[in-house]
């Protein structure tokens, strides 16, 4: 009896690892989409006049890559999203089998 005790409080223990990766990748998930959303921006086309400011360039240079990679982005979520969920599964699964 006393085994079976020590192999299901191990097991909890152990569920502990995917849940907490499963949360962890759920809040990476949000932050992607949160990337996404300012990568796209206001979707309003960026002014390419020339300007002196060298800061004007810099911000204009930054706001064209970060547009370039909303798609990067949008698989980054995704996957995050679905491995997010098959920890939590399989974190719970294992929770729920140590009781």
């Amino acid at each position: 009896m006393t085994v079976v005790i020590g192999v299901t409080n191990h097991l909890r223990q152990d569920a502990r690892v995917p849940l907490f990766l499963g949360l962890f990748c759920l809040f990476a998930c949000l932050a992607m989409l949160m990337r996404t959303g300012m990568a796209k921006g206001s979707g309003e086309p960026i002014p390419d006049d020339p300007s002196p400011d060298v800061l004007t360039k810099v911000g204009r240079s930054i706001a064209q890559g970060e547009r370039r990679r909303v798609p990067v982005y949008q698989r980054m979520w995704q996957g995050f999203l679905g491995l997010g969920i098959l920890l939590l599964v399989v974190g719970g699964i294992m929770f729920l089998a140590s009781l």
